[in-house]
């Protein structure tokens, strides 16, 4: 595998300044030392009425895209932006969800986009590529909320985290995210993450991994920025969430990553709702906490 000489300057700069600036960010890195592991067994998410809408964003040659918006009562404008990972957001009782209560109770409405290949959202599924950023710039710019932060997790992480850097936030949360596509091909055994990731290559070269790893220049990114995985779950993930977050640390931003103790590793919608409200008390960024 071969890259640009720009392409090789980004990722040796980013670790070069990590190292360079490891020495001055022990106070941001002391937020993940401490506290690592995150217990979710047995505790509760606040519940919050919300008033709940499917909707369907209409695109050119008959691509849409899927969305719910959750709303409660007469709470702040500012919004969650959340895009689905692994698993698609669902019209039935989405704004009950642990997920979507989780935002809710820490005062924020909650906008949930499937992307592409989920529920009804059609268009090109290209992993987080341009198409899909600019559908998500398209609906973004016809929401009535002032969008304070962005959740995602798994795949739909890289959409996310591109997305970030396009806007002036106060906060992003991911969990289980790839960070650097290139370790993420080069150690993912499964076979579909494979094939996709062949197609974009084919498509688009040396550029595909570029343009989805946020961890190789995150400039613009969020000052607050929290990271969390289950425990016990693909060593790789592990690994790149350790070096991004290193980086992020070394260029002042207010970061964290922890494990969430579970049974398996795999993460449910309860912990997910529940790393939220830990993210959001972490940084005193929403209104209450889990009980």
């Amino acid at each position: 595998m071969t890259f640009s000489a720009r392409q090789q300057g980004l990722r040796i700069g980013r670790v070069a300044f990590a190292i360079l600036f490891f020495g001055a960010c022990s106070t941001n890195q002391e937020e993940f030392r401490l506290n690592n592991l995150v217990e979710t067994e047995g505790r509760e998410i606040p519940q919050t009425n919300a008033k709940s809408e499917a909707k369907l964003l209409k695109l050119q040659a008959g691509k849409q895209v899927e969305w719910f918006e959750c709303r409660a009562g007469k709470s702040s404008k500012k919004a969650a932006f959340l895009i689905n990972g692994s698993s698609p957001f669902v019209s039935e009782g989405h704004c009950k969800s642990p997920l979507a209560q989780s935002f809710l109770s820490q005062g924020y409405q909650v906008v949930a986009i499937n992307r592409s290949g989920f529920g009804q959202s059609n268009w090109v599924d290209d992993w987080g590529g341009d198409e899909s950023l600019q559908v998500m710039e398209t609906l973004w710019g016809k929401l009535p909320y002032k969008i304070d932060g962005i959740w995602s997790e798994a795949e739909g992480t890289i959409l996310a985290s591109r997305l970030a850097k396009k806007h002036d936030l106060t906060w992003v949360v991911l969990g289980n995210g790839i960070y650097d596509l290139e370790i993420f091909s080069e150690l993912s055994k499964n076979s579909s993450h494979q094939e996709s990731i062949e197609i974009i290559k084919k498509k688009e070269g040396d550029q595909a991994f570029e343009k989805r790893s946020i961890s190789w220049d995150f400039e613009g990114f969020p000052k607050f920025v929290y990271l969390y995985q289950g425990e016990g779950l693909d060593g790789f993930r592990k690994e790149q969430g350790q070096e991004f977050m290193n980086g992020l640390a070394a260029a002042g931003h207010r970061t964290a990553l922890k494990t969430v103790k579970t049974k398996t590793g795999d993460l449910t919608e309860n912990d997910h709702g529940l790393i939220v409200i830990s993210a959001m008390k972490h940084f005193s960024i929403g209104e209450t906490s889990a009980k």
